[in-house]
């Protein structure tokens, strides 16, 4: 196993835990110490619970699938260059796939909570 499966694995799993953390946390007003934090989600309690249980499902969700994904090429795909280069593939998409949820929830707090 090669050291990009490695990290696409801890990058895969990071990506689950912290999804699931956001969603756990996203209905607490106390502690805001996790979670999906700008000005726009930090406004109000509706919009930091939506803002957090919104950003933790498709984090939850790129994260199992990026998971599957690596799992399944190293299984298949695993020789030499090749095996590397799309493990190198599959960690740029998770990371565009990580900034995009996070222009697509700020987005969404834009349309539901501004006035």
């Amino acid at each position: 196993m090669g050291i990009l499966a490695v990290v696409n694995i801890v990058f895969s799993l990071a990506l689950v835990i912290g999804g699931l953390g956001m969603k756990s946390r996203a209905l607490s007003a106390d502690d805001r110490s996790l979670g999906y934090k700008s000005a726009r989600s930090l406004a109000s309690q509706d919009a930091w619970t939506y803002a957090n249980q919104t950003c933790g499902k498709l984090w939850a969700s790129i994260g199992a699938g990026a998971l599957l994904l690596t799992i399944l090429l190293l299984l298949t795909v695993n020789t030499g260059g090749l095996g590397a280069a799309v493990q190198a593939v599959l960690l740029v998409l998770q990371a565009a796939g990580m900034i995009i949820s996070l222009a697509a929830v700020e987005s969404q707090l834009k349309k539901r909570f501004d006035k």
